[in-house]
């Protein structure tokens, strides 16, 4: 197993990565924290839905030319002349979005009262406050309406309320449904009653649903106010513009007057309300007359929005985290993160649009965050990985290997390994001669100087070929060359580097000279074989070394080599391309070594050729 894998993968970090995300969006999601956002989120998708060509409704709008004209809001026998004009032009329906409470002349009463019965019409009544048009007009009209309206948390008019109920003889009947729902009823069905059936996920109008998302209907706005067709009434009063053919068509007649204090705020963009001069107007209110006939609209076209229940939005946010999980715990490098966890949250998105497109609400912002919480996680987590096997690479490696090699194995943690191995590499062992003697003559801190300084420069010449550390033995060092990082010239780096110490210690006779220290001279060892290479030791206490036939079979070459020279063996000599155009070479008597059956082929190398011998 690789090191990174093994050391920096920790249980704690990995159980984090993988459930406290989810778990924290899962949290506020239940506790409906994360609600006012996915309103925002909502509204702002509701906004891509096309606007629809030819909607099945027109507007009759009490507006401020008519009530300019008039000098006061429609009467009775003006609305009556307006119905009868309409009624001539054949539309479907009639919807009356003006509360006819009280009575009052009765000539104008029974003027209207005649209208209403010449036509369906549909009348408006505020069951929450009791409000219902008098006996007279009730019994002409082809049915009643709820206009009351329940705006959102924030203040908004996202949806319809469900219909009003009552218990009777120990059941629920509905008593009255919403104003645009019950047009659309008296269009799905002109001649008859259709069963009504009330359930936890909305109601059934015969073969008609009307989804319910937290107690409303949510209202599928296709465009911001002006949307629909509109006609002026004082225009249909006065014929002053040629009324089209109505056909199949619902009319609603409503109060647009800012005065009339009917206007609500919507989930719709900024330009909305601007279209008919209302700067006073909030840009995102809608007028009552004109939601009621955006909700009709989509009723008769068949367009609805449902949102997920909490049931299976548990279900889809639980399924995207774990997706998400897996993908955090996968390791990429950050350009192919990016792009990836990108390119989730585009999906995502799209999803969302086309969910509302398709008439389906998702619980679009929990998802994205989730999507980015397990986004920041990952990257929070293979960071931390990065960071802890770089941690374990320069704690194993960091008094090993060159600079250089250093550098590779942070660069790319994947070349280390945690676990023993079997490879072939090359092994360098120097020792100084005579060293015991040398040591008996001078004072133990003279002797520690000396091996410092001597040590400190053969380190350097280690580290210049890119060669191992692996340890000091008492004056010997052992090395080799051929790992952590693979180097396929290991053998010729090795000879390269014992030819280097033999000259740095010249260098160094020539100090010891001057300063009246006695000359030290090393022997330089160098076999090429299998070993095992990895980390030994205890739990406690473990080294980066190498083990095995190939090792010792050096260490009793080392013993055999003079002063500066360096013995080879034949495996390492045969894997040195131009080695005697490059040294000086001697080829020496096979030799008898403690643990070997048979005689062992060496060469000596007594240093580089020089530059006109081998150009």
């Amino acid at each position: 197993m690789q090191l990174g894998s093994l050391r920096s993968q920790k249980p704690l970090a990995l159980f984090a990565l993988i459930f406290l995300p989810g778990a924290a969006v899962a949290l506020l999601w239940a506790t409906t924290l994360t609600a006012p956002a996915e309103r925002f989120i909502y509204d702002r998708l509701l906004r891509t839905r096309p606007v629809p060509a030819d909607a099945p409704v027109v507007l009759v709008a009490i507006d401020e030319p008519t009530f300019a004209a008039l000098g006061h809001d429609p009467s009775r026998a003006e609305l009556a002349e307006a119905i009868t004009a309409l009624w001539a032009r054949h539309p479907a329906l009639i919807g009356i979005d003006l509360l006819l409470l009280s009575p009052k002349d009765d000539a104008l009463d029974a003027a209207l009262e005649k209208a209403i019965a010449s036509a369906d019409c549909v009348l408006a009544c505020s069951p929450a406050q009791g409000s219902y048009p008098i006996s007279r007009f009730r019994k002409e009209a082809a049915g009643l309406g709820s206009i009351d309206l329940i705006l959102d948390q924030d203040g908004i008019l996202r949806g319809l309320p469900p219909p009003y109920t009552a218990v009777q003889e120990g059941r629920l009947v509905i008593e009255r449904l919403p104003f645009a729902l019950e047009c659309a009823r008296r269009m799905w069905y002109p001649d008859s009653a259709p069963v009504l059936e009330l359930g936890q996920r909305g109601l059934k109008v015969g073969s008609h649903s009307y989804p319910l998302s937290e107690g409303r209907w949510l209202i599928p706005y296709r465009g911001g106010d002006g949307t629909l067709a509109r006609l002026s009434f004082i225009d249909l009063l006065h014929g002053q513009k040629a009324l089209q053919d109505l056909s199949g068509k619902v009319v609603l007649i409503g109060n647009t007057r800012a005065a009339a204090q009917d206007y609500k705020s919507v989930p719709l963009p900024a330009a909305a309300g601007k279209m008919f001069g209302m700067k006073t107007i909030s840009t995102h209110s809608m007028a009552g007359v004109e939601v009621h006939g955006q909700a009709l609209a989509a009723l008769l076209q068949n367009q609805s929005i449902a949102s997920l229940s909490p049931k299976a939005a548990s279900w889809l946010l639980g399924l995207l985290a774990l997706a998400a999980a897996v993908l955090a715990v996968f390791p990429l490098r950050p350009f192919a993160s990016a792009l990836l966890w990108t390119s989730g949250a585009c999906v995502l998105l799209a999803s969302g649009i086309v969910g509302i497109r398709h008439g389906l609400a998702l619980p679009l912002f929990s998802m994205v965050l989730s999507w980015g919480a397990y986004a920041g996680s990952s990257f929070a987590y293979h960071r931390y990985k990065d960071f802890s096997a770089r941690r374990d690479i320069e704690r194993l490696f960091g008094r090993y290997v060159s600079p250089n090699i250093a550098r590779r194995l942070l660069a790319d943690p994947s070349l280390v390994h945690a676990g023993g191995r079997k490879k072939i590499l090359t092994i360098l062992f120097s020792d100084i001669r005579g060293f015991t003697s040398l040591s008996e003559k001078l004072p133990p801190e003279k002797v520690t100087e000396i091996l410092n300084l001597y040590f400190t420069e053969m380190m350097a010449v280690l580290f210049a070929h890119d060669g191992t550390y692996d340890k000091f033995i008492g004056d010997a060092l052992l090395a080799f060359f051929g790992d952590p990082a693979d180097q396929p010239d290991h053998a010729a780096r090795a000879l390269e580097c014992a030819v280097s110490m033999q000259e740095r210690a010249a260098a160094l006779r020539a100090r010891f000279a001057q300063a009246g220290l006695p000359a030290l001279h090393i022997g330089i060892a160098i076999n090429t074989g299998p070993v095992v290479v990895g980390n030994h030791g205890s739990k406690e206490s473990w080294t980066y070394t190498v083990i095995g036939d190939a090792v010792n079979l050096a260490s009793r070459l080392q013993g055999l080599a003079q002063h500066d020279e360096v013995i080879l063996s034949e495996q390492t000599a045969s894997a040195i391309d131009g080695l005697e155009e490059r040294y000086m070479v001697e080829k020496m008597e096979p030799v008898m070594v403690k643990g070997k059956s048979a005689p062992i082929p060496i060469m000596r190398v007594l240093g580089r050729k020089k530059e006109a011998e081998h150009a």
